[in-house]
């Protein structure tokens, strides 16, 4: 990857960032506590990819800015969880 790629993504990335952080506490708030990580990680991505799919002016194709979306959405939960934003649950019996 190119230098000119590298600013490509990270201003896209950065741009996203607020979405990001809304989407991620939007579906922390609306699934049931206990739902795994994985689950609410493939929700913000479905919610992000098809949003990006819609906006016709992307310079990135997703799949190649989604690797570097999961690594900021893992930043962000850990802030969250660590910030007591969230708090941790056990999984309803």
């Amino acid at each position: 990857m190119n230098i000119s790629a590298i600013l490509t993504i990270a201003g896209e990335v950065l741009s996203l960032l607020p979405l990001l952080a809304e989407t991620v506490k939007r579906i922390e708030d609306i699934l049931p506590a206990g739902t795994p990580g994985t689950v609410k990680l493939e929700a913000v991505r479905g919610i992000i990819q098809n949003c990006y799919a819609a906006g016709n002016a992307v310079e990135t194709e997703f799949n190649q800015v989604w690797p570097t979306l999961q690594s900021v959405i893992g930043s962000l939960v850990h802030a969250f969880n660590a910030s007591g934003v969230f708090t941790k649950a056990t999984p309803a019996a």
